[in-house]
């Protein structure tokens, strides 16, 4: 039995992993896993889920939220850009990375074609989003256009960042649960 948790929980982390690259709470739900193992522990426990390794796990997914807050939130409001324009963003980066991933299933490499094109069309969506939230309050479209490029960098850099905040998290709480 404590082999088959522990095999959960792997087959567990790397969903979890993989929820983040499409913008889904996968760091989260991570912690939670690694909340439930601390306080629940199952008998004969062949992993080692403390206090403390729930505490690095928040750490880690709090830093992985900076990082992708900073980075979409600096390109878009550094040019000035619109509260619509970033909400029109994070719309249509979720958009993008859900359907992104359905594109990117024919690409021949399995699982890396779906992420790819997570990352891809979530930065497109998320540049469609902000160019069309700046021109629905008026602004001209070279103006659009910047911000619309801004939001596309700032989801790359901040999906990048926290899908490999995500990978520390996963691997570590993998690392917990089969070695003590």
């Amino acid at each position: 039995m404590m082999y088959l948790i522990a095999v959960l929980v792997t087959l567990f982390a790397i969903v979890c992993w993989l929820a983040t690259v499409v913008g889904l709470p996968g760091t989260w739900v991570m912690v939670v896993i690694g909340v439930l193992l601390a306080w629940l522990p199952p008998e004969e426990w062949i992993g080692d889920v403390s206090w403390g390794n729930v505490a690095a796990l928040v750490g880690l997914a709090l830093f992985g939220e900076l990082i992708e807050f900073v980075a979409s939130a600096a390109g878009v409001g550094k040019l000035g850009g619109s509260r619509r324009a970033a909400t029109y963003a994070i719309i249509g980066s979720m958009v993008g990375a859900l359907g992104g991933m359905f594109i990117g299933l024919p690409i021949p490499i399995p699982v890396i074609g779906s992420l790819i094109g997570s990352v891809l069309f979530g930065a497109l969506g998320a540049a469609t989003g902000a160019f069309f939230g700046e021109r629905t309050i008026g602004k001209n479209i070279d103006g659009s256009m910047k911000v619309g490029l801004a939001a596309f960098v700032g989801r790359i850099f901040g999906t990048v960042g926290k899908a490999l905040c995500a990978a520390v998290m996963a691997v570590f709480l993998i690392a917990l649960c089969w070695w003590r």
